[in-house]
């Protein structure tokens, strides 16, 4: 059947062909995507959860919220998967990469500044009894099709997950919600690579066609970026990276993609190595088998 209308993210309407819709089955990662949760709230313990929500090795108050995240999102009856990494930053920087593998978009996360008056930057009120500290971040998709932009709403609970919950601009109530549990902590140094990083130059609406996170270069085997890489399709590819072999000017990341995620080409292990000028060179395994540079530069 062509030209299905699905109700595929937090907003937003997708024409798509029957085979492009999302397929919630079992994933790599280890999430059962087929639960939708109710909405969050504070008391609600997950198995095999650390408890630890916090990270000391970034100063300033996104401490509480700093690592990388996965969870389910929910609306209506409608789930998809998400994986986010937030780093820390002043209000108006760049502060995170937030990736929706199984709709196929992904983008990154800007802390609401001043700026953002008359933007719908008003504090988000995710609604958790018994919450903790709750940061509001400004989603802005780089690669799909998503809503191009929305509030983001994160608490910390005291079981050391984070409440999710979402906002379409120009929306009065929330569209979506959902809880995300840690699966990967930040590195205390901020030496280069470890950042946020992508290649060419945006446009108004933070178009990249890579943009990625390195949160840690000392743990071999754990999750250590999330990235989102365009396609050739109106979609695009998100998952996470883990470390493998790696030295001190070159590190190895091998894609973990989930099942249910069918707009990415088959995972392969890709690199990146820093440059003179203080970018990163990446390479990854093209359909012929040679390997497809791109210059990233932090952001």
């Amino acid at each position: 059947m062509v030209g299905v209308l699905s109700v595929l993210s937090a907003g937003l309407l997708v024409l798509a062909c029957e085979d492009q819709i999302p397929d919630f089955g079992d994933a790599s990662l280890d999430l059962d995507s087929s639960f939708v949760p109710a909405p969050p709230t504070a008391d609600a313990a997950v198995p095999g959860d650390s408890g630890d929500a916090s990270d000391a090795s970034t100063p300033d108050d996104l401490a509480p919220f700093a690592g990388i995240w996965r969870g389910v999102g929910v609306q209506g009856n409608v789930t998809w998967t998400i994986l986010v990494d937030i780093h820390g930053g002043a209000p108006g920087a760049l502060v995170g990469v937030m990736a929706y593998p199984s709709l196929g978009c992904g983008g990154s996360l800007r802390r609401v500044d001043e700026a953002d008056a008359g933007t719908d930057a008003g504090a988000l009120d995710a609604s958790v009894d018994g919450g903790g500290a709750t940061v509001t971040l400004r989603e802005l998709v780089s690669e799909g099709s998503c809503t191009p932009a929305g509030d983001d709403a994160f608490t910390v609970l005291p079981n050391g997950q984070l409440a999710y919950a979402y906002r379409e601009l120009g929306s009065s109530s929330l569209d979506a919600y959902g809880t995300l549990t840690r699966v990967g902590s930040r590195e205390p140094s901020t030496t280069p690579p470890l950042g946020i990083w992508a290649n060419g130059v945006p446009d108004a609406t933070y178009l990249w066609p890579l943009i990625a996170t390195i949160s840690r270069t000392d743990t071999q085997g754990a999750p250590v970026g999330v990235f989102v890489r365009a396609t050739d399709t109106p979609f695009a590819c998100g998952g996470l990276w883990t470390l493998g072999p790696s030295t001190a000017n070159k590190l190895t990341l091998l894609e973990v993609l989930e099942d249910g995620n069918v707009h990415c080409p088959p995972a392969t292990t890709v690199s990146v190595s820093l440059t003179d000028d203080g970018g990163l060179t990446y390479l990854r395994p093209d359909d012929a088998g040679a390997d497809a540079g791109l210059s990233l530069l932090p952001r």
